[in-house]
């Protein structure tokens, strides 16, 4: 019988030199998409193990308990159990619960849902807005209201608009005027003003007839509507006004012009200073008005952290005393959140061009902790920056030190508190967080399970990455090398130990480098389940395909536990191995017991709890009982994961779950 089913792969010792780092993550559901069936389902971002099986054509982020899913282009939404608390059945959906309500959308038309799937609000509006404090403006017929959850009209629909909530008010529109109501639907300022915006703090600014001027929450006009223009609201206690002539000040919050309007530009206060612009130059004044850095820039931003980024051509760097930290000699300066300065020379932007120019980095001091040379700087892992410089990457540490030069190598992985590194020259090493080398140079060095690397010299790689050829040893996870570079091949580690050939047979290494099973068999797969499949009398032939022989198991300690006598076998998956004896199918459990004898042609091994069986050049598919869940009709079995399986049928692609639930058909 011909072995045609392999899920758990067996190793052919050619090896993939792998790039990235793996980092700890928060344990939280997140979509995943499984890219051959276009499904999506949730897995555990730490692990990446699927716990809400892949139904869904998309899926959203989850929002503590509930995510919005879509199936058959209708929303809904489940929780972290994978339940469906809505059912899938409206054109729109909001993403997110919030107040524990959603809006949905039917026919063009909006209500509201509970986290119970019910209806609490019709599917009757012609727009439901954001629920605020238990209340939500609603549209119907081209008026707006204001309703509670429920349904209760806290107003008549008597608006023309009715804004979001802030600070407890909603501006309100009644024809070309406008008003502020609150929580209760009480009309607490009246609609009497052209324009009504949002309130910030207890002020909002409102308009008549172009005039702008403050209400506060009783409706109390602090200052006269007498000015063009004026900011969306008080910062650090002062509020920018701007007058007819095109003149702006500052006035506090009794409506008193505090700092007069005399200046052609003017920014909000922070840290206790604003920019003020007269004629083409900004400085900065203080609360009093006074002029505390003089005016003679072009640009400047707001104070951060005790520093401003100001241009005059260039850009650069003071702090609040008008002294420069950072030279005006840079095309761009960017302050990050942590304090660092982001230096750029060579910025270029124009309508149809775009140069980002090179990049280097300046703490809070000014000093220049990386170089201005390179083309990306980005937060790498424990506190250093990754650097880029043209195809090389490098690494920096926070105070300046050059871990790994970008200008002669490139990391391509950081764990454990070492990094992996290539040189110039095609060599590899590792070097620790201080950036010193501790291991030689290897032609290549490759990342294996359990912190470990096999390391190779001689070998050379093919286009698809794979490396052949040369000798393999292994280094522990601080980068001692263990053993000597002797073996032909080297597989990833599985139950602690190393698959490795030597002579053309196949052995295991522990993480010491000592040979606990010495290389004795011309075939033999990783451990899974604690078991590893080996094969005695077998060989490789010109095309590297394995035949021949007899298949068995061993244990970790390298005791044949499961007799080498069968033509064909399957690694162990969830507790069963497919093993074939003439033309006999059956699945094993790992003592080597027949628990399971189908009457099939063949089969594959389980994934999640079912297998692929066929007969008669006809696929179905079986659970751990033998039961057929999916019947013996189906041309082709394309794909097994994920809780997913995928059988051809003709010119169609059904795809179902491993329940046996069709979800989707493609053509």
């Amino acid at each position: 019988m011909k072995y045609q089913f392999s899920y758990c792969l067996l190793a052919i010792l050619a090896f993939t030199v792998i790039k990235g780092s793996a980092q700890s993550q928060k344990v939280v559901l997140q979509p995943f998409k499984v890219p051959e069936f276009e499904l999506y389902g949730y897995a555990d971002s730490a692990t990446g193990k699927l716990v809400i099986p892949a139904r869904y054509d998309y899926a959203s982020s989850f929002d503590g308990r509930y995510a919005r899913v879509e199936k058959d282009k209708k929303k809904g939404f489940i929780d972290i159990t994978g339940r469906e608390v809505v059912p899938c059945k409206y054109d729109d959906a909001s993403y997110y619960f919030d107040e524990g309500v959603a809006r949905v959308q039917l026919d063009k038309l909006w209500g509201l849902v509970d986290t119970t799937g019910k209806e609490i609000l019709p599917v009757k509006y012609d727009y439901v807005s954001y629920i605020d404090n238990g209340v939500i403006p609603v549209r119907q017929n081209g008026k707006y209201a204001l309703l509670e959850k429920n349904g209760k009209e806290l107003t008549p629909f008597i608006y023309d608009n009715i804004d979001l909530f802030s600070e407890g008010m909603a501006s309100v529109k009644k024809g070309t005027l406008g008003g502020y109501i609150d929580h209760t639907g009480k009309e607490v300022i009246p609609a009497k003003y052209h324009s009504a915006f949002t309130f910030s703090g207890d002020y909002a600014p409102v308009e008549f007839m172009n005039q702008w001027g403050y209400v506060n929450k009783q409706g109390k006009e602090i200052c006269p509507l007498k000015y063009s223009h004026v900011s969306e609201g008080f910062y650090e206690g002062l509020a920018i006004v701007e007058n007819e002539s095109g003149k702006s000040g500052y006035i506090d919050k009794t409506g008193k012009e505090v700092i007069p309007l005399k200046y052609d530009g003017t920014n909000i206060f922070s840290e206790g200073l604003a920019a003020v612009k007269v004629g083409e130059k900004w400085g900065f004044i203080n609360k009093s008005g006074a002029l505390v850095i003089p005016l003679k820039y072009t640009y400047t931003e707001s104070f951060k952290k005790g520093l401003c980024v100001v241009s005059n051509e260039k850009s650069g760097c003071i702090n609040k005393t008008g002294q420069e930290i950072i030279p005006l000699k840079y095309d761009l300066v960017k302050m990050r959140d942590d304090g660092f300065i982001i230096l750029n020379i060579g910025f270029l932007i124009d309508m149809y061009y775009t140069d980002d120019g090179l990049n280097g980095l300046a703490d809070k001091t000014g000093k220049i902790i990386i170089p201005v040379k390179y083309d990306e700087i980005e937060e790498f892992s424990d506190g250093f920056f990754k650097v880029k410089f043209g195809n090389n990457t490098g690494a920096f540490s926070k105070t300046g030190l050059k871990l790994v030069d970008p200008d002669t190598s490139n990391i391509f992985l950081y764990r454990n508190g070492l990094f992996t590194v290539s040189t110039a020259s095609n060599k590899m090493f590792i070097a620790n967080k201080s950036g010193k080398k501790v291991t030689a140079l290897y032609d290549f060095i490759v990342p294996l399970n359990d912190s470990v690397y096999a390391v190779n010299n001689g070998g050379t790689v093919d286009e698809n990455g794979l490396i052949s050829g040369g000798k393999y040893g292994l280094l522990d996870k601080n980068g001692k090398l263990v053993t000597e570079l002797k073996y032909e091949g080297f597989g990833n580690v599985g139950s602690g130990l190393a698959l490795v050939v030597l002579n053309g047979k196949r052995g295991f290494i522990n993480k010491q480098g000592k040979e606990v099973i010495p290389p004795q068999y011309p075939a033999a797969s990783l451990f899974f389940d604690d078991r590893a499949l080996v094969n005695e009398g077998g060989s490789y032939d010109a095309q590297n395909q394995f035949t021949g022989g007899k298949w068995g198991y061993i244990d970790p300690t390298g005791k044949v536990i499961i007799p080498i006598a069968y033509d064909a076998a399957n690694e162990f998956c969830e507790g069963l191995a497919k093993v074939i004896s003439g033309n006999t199918l059956a699945y094993i459990d790992n003592t080597g017991k027949t628990v399971l004898s189908p009457e099939y042609d063949d089969g594959g091994s389980f994934i999640d709890g079912v297998a692929v069986v066929t007969k008669d050049k006809k696929f179905g598919l079986i659970d751990k009982t033998g039961k057929l869940l999916l019947p013996l009709i189906y041309d082709g079995v394309l794909a097994l994961h994920h809780g997913l399986v995928a059988f051809k049928s003709g010119d169609k692609i059904i795809i179902y779950s491993v329940k046996g639930e069709e979800l989707k058909t493609i053509k």
